[in-house]
């Protein structure tokens, strides 16, 4: 559909440490069913669900459960993709992040599944609000907790 049109995928953002840094941080610190009120199976019985968002992950570090420097990473991860969507967009405001989520799926073995599709729900846009040139805002659905 349209909204199809409206995405992209990015390459070179990080650098491979840092994807290697972000997953050990999700690893350790990402939460079944995170976002979904703890259901680790949100959207097929197929795959385990788990994240882990930036602010649970700042207070971990805070407190110590979480690697300091890997949960700085993950916000500034997060701020330079948020300024790459500005960029390449060629957005005439700033873009604002309300939730972002580092996001672990797993398969599970000897789950039969109909086919390949089954294991994940498609790209989707999460808590995002688009000002429009008249003004008014549109809001698209959101898929984790308010």
């Amino acid at each position: 559909g349209q909204e199809a049109l409206e995405r992209v995928v990015a390459e070179g953002l990080l650098a491979d440490d840092d994807c290697v840094r972000l997953i050990q941080l999700a690893e350790s610190g990402a939460l079944p069913g995170d976002g979904y009120d703890a259901n680790a199976h949100p959207h097929t019985e197929h795959e385990k669900f788990e994240g882990l968002n930036i602010l649970d992950a700042a207070k971990s570090a805070r407190d110590g459960r979480l690697d300091r420097a890997a949960s700085r990473l993950y916000y500034d991860v997060a701020d330079r993709s948020r300024g790459f969507v500005e960029k390449y967009f060629r957005l005439n405001g700033s873009l604002y992040l309300t939730y972002t989520h580092l996001v672990c799926r797993t398969a599970l073995v000897g789950a039969e599944r109909r086919d390949d599709d089954e294991l994940s729900h498609p790209v989707h846009s999460d808590n995002c609000i688009i000002q429009t040139v008249g003004g008014s805002a549109i809001k698209w659905h959101r898929h984790t907790r308010g």
